[in-house]
């Protein structure tokens, strides 16, 4: 079994192999060129966005604020006639007979994700991302993990173990929090700024703290709600100016 695929099953797996390292060396060169590119270039960000990620909504992509980190993108070569009938891959490379294409295959996004500075999803599982999903600068998403047997962990020779996380449709994820493997975070959901989620999170709630607990529930109210997050794209709202209840927490 190649190491990438034992990565995405969840067992233990060799991070510094060399099938790995090379994955995660084009993302870093894809990645540089996105983050040292102009915002008003927008068809070559796009274009490296549609690289990185396994899966975008062409009708409605994700808006991706730099700097942004991942990790994983594969390459493979393709005879050019076979080129044509690759449509899910970006050419990044042309040589007279191949195609040299790369593409992401862990992080998934649905329509109208919104991205703030500074996030870095760690993608050695799948890292799946609803619709109308809006992060916070300082996002943080971490897939792999460490044994905790120092011995076992053994510094970089050690093994590392991935597992997917998954956030629903119309979440916001407030600056600076962080989320960890295999947590998923149900439809509706807020996280507040510099929380640490541990554990799965309930649909239409607000969590925080490091770890993050319940604040309050929310009471769902359709479309009305997805219209209310789609306005906050493009600019970022305040949690300063959201009462989550501490208020009552602190018995005032």
């Amino acid at each position: 079994m190649a190491e990438r695929e034992v990565m995405l099953s969840g067992q233990p797996y060799k991070p510094w192999s060399q099938e790995l390292q090379d994955d995660r060396d084009k993302a870093r060169s894809l990645i540089e060129r996105y983050n040292a590119s102009l915002s008003s270039d927008k068809q070559l960000r796009s274009g490296i966005v549609a690289a990185l990620f396994g899966k975008i909504d062409k009708e409605h992509p994700p808006y991706i604020e730099s700097p942004f980190y991942c990790d994983y993108v594969s390459q493979c070569l393709l005879h050019l006639r076979l080129a044509v009938q690759a449509s899910k891959c970006k050419v990044s490379h042309l040589a007279p007979w191949v195609l040299l294409l790369v593409q992401g295959y862990n992080i998934s996004v649905g329509k109208d994700f919104y991205c703030n500075f500074q996030c870095a999803l760690l993608d050695g599982n799948r890292i799946d991302i609803g619709d109308r999903v809006l992060f916070g600068p300082n996002v943080h998403l971490y897939c792999p993990s460490h044994p905790l047997d120092p011995a076992e962990r053994n510094g970089l020779e050690g093994p590392e173990i991935a597992r997917p996380i998954k956030i629903g449709n119309d979440v916001w994820v407030g600056g600076g929090a962080i989320i960890l493997p295999g947590v998923t975070v149900g439809d509706g959901c807020t996280i507040g700024a510099g929380s640490v989620v541990t554990h799965d999170v309930e649909s239409y709630t607000v969590v925080a703290g490091n770890p993050a607990r319940l604040i309050r529930r929310l009471e769902p109210k359709g479309t009305a709600e997805a219209e209310s997050a789609k306005k906050c794209r493009g600019h970022w709202c305040n949690f300063a100016n959201v009462d989550f209840g501490f208020t009552r927490l602190r018995g005032a």
